[in-house]
């Protein structure tokens, strides 16, 4: 994943915007009485997200964040996370 990420910071609170490219490969097979599934497929297609991060203190901060993959396998799909961010 390659992606820009641009932020603006207010204080302890910091709100941001994520644009950019997802590589992804996928391989499956499935066995079922019908017989056998096989898929092998991948590419290269646009992400976007948002977000927001809380600065507990100079060393660590509480970020969400709310990602779109699109056109993955003809589909879109949605990430929502909630992290620990700690810094050096």
């Amino acid at each position: 994943m390659v992606a820009g990420v641009f932020s603006k910071t207010f204080d302890k609170w910091a709100v941001f915007a994520k644009v950019g490219f997802l590589n992804w490969d996928a391989d499956a097979t499935l066995v079922d009485s019908d017989g056998v599934f096989s898929l092998d497929d991948d590419g290269t297609d646009p992400m976007f997200g948002f977000g927001g991060e809380y600065r507990v203190n100079d060393r660590i901060a509480v970020r969400g964040e709310f990602e779109i993959f699109t056109e993955i396998l003809e589909e879109d799909i949605s990430l929502l996370s909630v992290g620990v961010v700690i810094s050096p």
